[in-house]
């Protein structure tokens, strides 16, 4: 863990955590953390404990297929009937995973007359087309070398998309006016949940787009896993003492963007 602005979803996902009984290694910052999760996942491997590594942001090769494998029943949706063909699709970028699967599964589905747009959540070390590019190669390697007759490479390039980075909001985690606008009104209007860091903003993108391009057919892919938390989730006084001061944080206020 590295620090972020405190927000009740910050509060509830350590919640969930401590529920889970999850391990935590808090560090100060990125780089700090990153060091230690190679220091500690080597010193799990010496001791047998035989760890399973999962990249930041969870933006792996395999895990990408599941959002190629959306577009291909986003394709078979729009041929029966059950949804409008959109003009354009939007979605959070963040470490460009999921992004990367849409831009792998819009190919293999021959949607490429679709705009696709990543709003950006996060700096711009981690959403670029440089690591966009990386990924969606990587996940194209992923599938031909389990299916030969998949193309192993494809044309126009991959950064052919979009991002939009209006909406970031100076930091990870720090929630926008209008993102927090956007939450409100699914909530009221469609009993649909969002979360301030990903799913609000890309609503609020789309919503500020759809107001500027009115009579175009928009979606959203809708990332938030939006279950219900247990009722017995522990309290945040088991939080590791590094962790303590979460507890008397101030919620970040929304900021505009």
């Amino acid at each position: 863990m590295f620090p972020q602005p405190v927000t009740a979803h910050v509060h509830a996902n350590l919640r969930y955590n401590l529920w889970c009984n999850t391990e935590f290694f808090y560090s100060p910052g990125y780089a700090s953390t990153v060091l230690k999760i190679r220091s500690t996942y080597e010193q799990w491997r010496l001791d047998g404990r035989k760890p399973y590594f999962v990249y930041l942001g969870a933006s792996t090769p395999l895990g990408m297929l599941g959002f190629a494998d959306m577009m291909l029943e986003l394709r078979e949706q729009i041929d029966a009937g059950v949804v409008s063909r959109p003009d354009r699709i939007y979605t959070a970028a963040g470490s460009c995973g999921t992004l990367a699967g849409l831009l792998l599964g819009q190919k293999l589905a021959g949607l490429d007359d679709v705009e696709i747009v990543g709003v950006v959540i996060t700096d711009r070390a981690s959403a670029n087309r440089l690591v966009l590019d990386y990924l969606s190669d990587a996940a194209l390697d992923n599938l031909h070398s389990i299916e030969p007759a998949f193309p192993a490479s494809t044309e126009p390039p991959w950064s052919a998309m979009e991002f939009d980075h209006g909406h970031f909001g100076g930091s990870y985690g720090m929630p926008t006016r209008e993102g927090m606008a956007a939450k409100e009104m699914l909530a009221q209007l469609e009993n649909i949940t969002l979360e301030a860091t990903y799913t609000a903003k890309t609503m609020a993108a789309m919503l500020a787009d759809a107001r500027r391009e009115p009579g175009k057919k928009f979606m959203m892919l809708h990332t938030y896993n939006g279950v219900p938390y247990p009722d017995d989730m522990p309290g945040l006084e088991h939080l590791p003492e590094e962790m303590q001061w979460i507890r008397s944080a101030e919620f970040a206020v929304p900021v505009e963007v």
